[in-house]
């Protein structure tokens, strides 16, 4: 049972921990993710955001979108509020929570769920600093992330391609494996590193 709700004033958090804890499963962890206004933007003073929406709309894509991401990712339920209205620095105003049975695949949701909530739900985000204000277009991501020790590095459209098409590549010559087009795909690369084995003497 999905829980999405466009609202003008959000709920303690608590409400959908409650909310994805009732409707059970195996649950192994639950993620909580809490989006809050910045103070500052691209060198800009924040003084509010202001959120407008169709909410009908609006909720209906996010709920279409939580069900995708549900079954792709095998996580147990969705929980998501996001506010509408004027918002002041330091006010929350995305509240989204996700039961799974490991945090892996959890996490993996969360973040798609968010990237996608920013180009495909109409909401629009107005920002009002101190050099004026305007209406912010969110992008969508670039084919290929790179993100080293848990920080984004940023490479050119160019290298993102590359990299996109070297990868899939890579994937389709794995047995049983069969790329679609639009799945969500995350390389993991490790350091090596020397280990020494110690004993009491």
């Amino acid at each position: 049972m999905l829980y999405v709700e466009v609202t003008d004033k959000l709920s303690d958090i608590r409400k959908l921990v409650d909310i994805v804890k009732k409707n059970g499963g195996n649950i192994g962890c639950i993620l909580v993710f809490q989006g809050v206004v910045r103070g500052e933007s691209k060198g800009r003073k924040v003084e509010k955001l202001y959120y407008e929406a169709q909410e009908k709309i609006a909720e209906d894509k996010l709920r279409e979108i939580s069900e995708d991401i549900r079954e792709r990712y095998g996580v147990l339920d969705v929980a998501i509020e996001h506010k509408i209205g004027e918002a002041g620095v330091g006010e929350e105003v995305l509240n989204i929570v996700i039961s799974s049975q490991h945090r892996v695949e959890g996490l993996y949701a969360l973040e798609e769920l968010i990237d996608r909530l920013k180009v495909e739900v109409p909401i629009w985000k107005k920002e009002v600093t101190d050099r004026g204000e305007h209406w912010v277009t969110e992008s969508k991501p670039n084919k290929a992330m790179l993100v080293i020790d848990g920080k984004k590095v940023p490479i050119n459209p160019f290298v993102s391609e590359i990299l996109s098409k070297v990868i899939l590549a890579m994937i389709s010559t794995l047995k049983g494996v069969d790329i679609l087009g639009d799945e969500r795909i995350v390389v993991k690369v490790y350091r090596n590193t020397e280990t020494h084995n110690s004993c009491d003497r």
